[in-house]
């Protein structure tokens, strides 16, 4: 486009024109990074209290961690424990081979064992369970004593009705050993 106007006063117009436009450019510029940031506020704010949230779950999670952790510890060491307490009840019980021998040392002539039975308790003692027949009372009441006299043996029980008859006689003795 062509102008009539002096040349000073077209640079000074130029400059203006440059000047308005660099300002414009700024001023919109300006504009839109005030928008962003006003845009861009409730986004800060809901991740913000998203991350204090998760934050919170973390430091929960490591808690709850801490502790499944401390339970599931306490709790092998519990099923350790309790495997070496019947490995060590186990060393200090008396053998099955021992407790049937309480029965044959204390043979007498006329008592036959058909079976017995034993079983250990939560304590270190052994009950064994003698079932048999005596010809007589007083072959019984001897096989009693007997076995009452062996150091392993605490206690024997031999039940009144067993000794009703005075021949033919059934019994099932029960006996408590170390």
């Amino acid at each position: 486009m062509h102008t009539y106007l002096p040349p000073e006063r077209k640079k000074e117009i130029r400059k203006e024109y440059v000047v308005r436009l660099v300002i414009t450019f700024c001023a919109t510029l300006l504009a839109v990074i005030i928008c962003g940031i006003i845009f861009m506020l409730p986004a800060y704010f809901s991740s913000y209290s998203e991350r204090a949230q998760a934050l919170a779950k973390l430091e929960n999670f490591k808690d709850t961690g801490v502790t499944t952790e401390i339970k599931e510890i306490e709790a092998e060491v519990k099923s350790i424990t309790d495997i070496t307490n019947r490995f060590s009840e186990g060393i200090d019980r008396t053998s099955a081979i021992d407790i049937i021998k309480i029965g044959q040392v204390a043979r007498v002539p006329g008592v036959v064992v058909n079976g017995f039975e034993f079983t250990y308790t939560a304590s270190s003692t052994v009950e064994l369970r003698l079932f048999g027949q005596a010809k007589t009372r007083d072959a019984l009441i001897l096989f009693k004593k007997n076995v009452e006299t062996n150091p392993a043996v605490t206690k024997v029980d031999l039940p009144v009705s067993d000794l009703a008859k005075s021949k033919d006689l059934t019994f099932a003795m029960r006996i408590f050993s170390k």
